[in-house]
């Protein structure tokens, strides 16, 4: 199991199973974005979070490399 923590707010925080939920706006709605154990995930618009777009870490690392 991975384990990710949030470094650099005083504490190192380790990310839950249900994760960080980031809303995204720009003069309006734009979407969600979720960071959790598993990896990312970008809900656009009003989509839920079972039927955004997920990458892995595994995935992460080889589109930011």
């Amino acid at each position: 199991m991975k384990k990710v923590t949030m470094k650099g707010i005083g504490a190192d925080v380790e990310i839950k199973n249900k994760g960080i939920e980031f809303k995204v706006s720009n003069s309006g709605h734009v979407g969600d974005f979720y960071v959790t154990k598993r990896g990312i995930e970008w809900c656009p618009g009003k989509v839920q979070q079972s039927n955004g777009v997920r990458l892995t870490w595994e995935e992460v690392a080889k589109t930011m490399a």
